[in-house]
């Protein structure tokens, strides 16, 4: 099976939210990942911040974004007098219709500047769409699958490395890429990547795997009493 494929005009820059970067530490192949295209890669301050102060210190993120940045792959970008009004009119306001500081500036720079967003969340993929229709908009997994990264990783490097991202990063996974991953990655590995949906995991399985289950159980919201 081929996977939907949405590959990014040569030269258009693409705006990293958080959980991007995050998931692309995650996989251990971001650097190949982004190496990958010819596009600029801009992450934004406001993202930066936001990774800084993630307790993931296990990943060391955030020493994996400045290692990125260094070696010129990564742009630090700030946002524009333009782009922080669109900017506060994500973050201020009633929660349903708000985005948290890294999506709402990533959404706004590649608005002002004519970029791609790669935001994973569907709270913000939704409300860009719906508040700014022109943009474009790309997610981890959009990345994964364009045709650029898929030749330069291979189908087993590609495999792992969205394995890794699953695993480690919980990356979210958009339905319209579901059964592409399941199919790549197989049943008994996506039995053990709690961020996708129990039916594609396969709750039979983890119902006759006890440790699975009370991994699961861990992640599973409890109801107040």
């Amino acid at each position: 099976m081929m996977p939907p494929v949405f590959s990014p005009k040569p030269d258009t820059p693409l705006a990293l939210d958080a959980s991007v970067v995050i998931n692309l530490n995650a996989c251990g192949r971001g650097r190949t990942i982004l190496s990958a295209f010819r596009n600029p890669i801009i992450v934004i301050d406001a993202v930066e911040t936001e990774i800084g102060r993630s307790n993931r210190q296990k990943r060391q993120d955030k020493l994996a974004l400045d290692s990125l940045i260094a070696d010129g792959i990564i742009t630090i970008a700030s946002l524009d007098e333009d782009a922080m009004q669109t900017f506060e009119s994500l973050v201020i306001g009633p929660a349903i219709i708000t985005l948290d500081d890294g999506e709402a500036a990533t959404i706004a720079y590649a608005v002002h500047t004519g970029s791609i967003a790669v935001v994973d969340e569907r709270k913000a993929t939704a409300l860009s769409q719906s508040r700014f229709p022109e943009l474009v908009t790309m997610s981890t997994m959009d990345l994964f699958a364009s045709e650029p990264v898929r030749l330069q990783l291979g189908q087993d490097l590609l495999k792992e490395a969205i394995y890794m991202a699953l695993v480690h990063g919980r990356m979210q996974v958009p339905k319209i890429h579901l059964d592409w991953v399941l199919q790549l990655i197989g049943q008994e590995k996506a039995i053990q990547c709690l961020s996708l949906p129990s039916s594609a995991r396969g709750t039979a399985s983890l119902s006759q795997n006890p440790e699975l289950r009370l991994t699961e159980s861990l992640f599973r919201p409890t109801k107040a009493p």
